[in-house]
């Protein structure tokens, strides 16, 4: 094997464990939380954002480690992927989950011990428990996403001892609509495999072109608040680079249309990073005004 071959191979399962090893919506979801300390005009730590990667990687890692059968069907790469460190992926957790308590005990937040932990086994007994729940209740894994990646900007809150007062809620309503609208579109991939468990998602209950639909709605709809907050002087008027993310969920509903499309890099990467895409959107209005 030459050199260059060997840098390939590398550079490769590099990328596979930031793509498939829950890395890049971990980053994703720790840029979604210091934007929001940006808009609420919080000055965030690094250790607090090292718990937020942590808090929400070790989850990310339990999910996939307990759908790798499901994950055949309709995330081949992913699941081959975590196949081969399927025996590591439970002490990568545990290790997850000791850093956090450890970061969070010397920082003298025991109430944020507590909470950090209630959010791991919330989304631990969702992957167990709560996901039959979705069989009964259309769109209950939607909403549930949603409610559970909102909560890392209530556990800022109270690790700032912030005010939750109208442009907190502003944000965190923006943040729930959201992410339980990637939740939804992040379904779309996973249709055969939820039909086979009996899940009810908003995928498979409106089918795919009414889902856009009423993702674009949705969409609309989560860009109130920041209207609002702008248009009433609680948020910055950066704050309205956010509109930016209708035309690029707009490129991405257009793409999951397309026939020859690469299904593994438009959920797993381009619809992934737009997380870290708010953030880029808001650093570069802040700069500009």
């Amino acid at each position: 094997m030459t050199a260059w071959a060997e840098i390939n191979k590398k550079m490769k399962s590099i990328w596979d464990e930031f793509i498939y090893g829950g890395h890049l919506l971990s980053f994703g979801l720790m840029c979604m939380v210091l934007l929001s300390a940006i808009l609420l005009d919080v000055k965030i730590s690094f250790e607090f954002l090292a718990v937020i990667y942590l808090l929400t990687l070790g989850p990310c890692l339990f999910g996939r480690y307990v759908d790798l059968r499901s994950d055949a069907l309709t995330n081949p790469e992913r699941s081959r992927y975590l196949s081969k460190k399927a025996n590591r992926i439970p002490y990568m957790i545990a290790i997850c989950i000791v850093v956090i308590v450890s970061i969070l005990t010397y920082g003298h937040k025991p109430m944020m011990v507590l909470f950090g932990i209630g959010l791991i086994l919330l989304s631990f007994f969702y992957d167990l428990f709560l996901k039959g729940i979705t069989k009964k209740i259309i769109g209950f894994k939607n909403i549930f996403v949603g409610l559970l990646f909102s909560l890392l900007i209530v556990m800022m809150g109270l690790y700032y001892d912030i005010q939750f007062n109208l442009s907190f809620l502003l944000v965190f309503i923006f943040i729930f609509i959201m992410t339980a609208m990637g939740a939804a579109f992040s379904d779309i991939k996973d249709i055969k495999s939820d039909k086979e468990e009996g899940l009810k998602t908003l995928a498979i209950v409106l089918g795919h072109k009414r889902l856009i639909d009423y993702l674009l709605l949705t969409i609309l709809l989560s860009l109130m608040p920041i209207f609002i907050g702008v248009y009433i002087g609680l948020l910055p008027v950066y704050a309205l680079m956010l509109t930016l993310v209708l035309p690029y969920n707009m490129f991405l509903f257009n793409e999951s249309f397309r026939e020859n499309k690469n299904s593994d890099f438009l959920y797993a990467v381009l619809f992934d990073s737009q997380l870290i895409l708010w953030l880029v959107f808001i650093l570069a209005g802040k700069v500009l005004t």
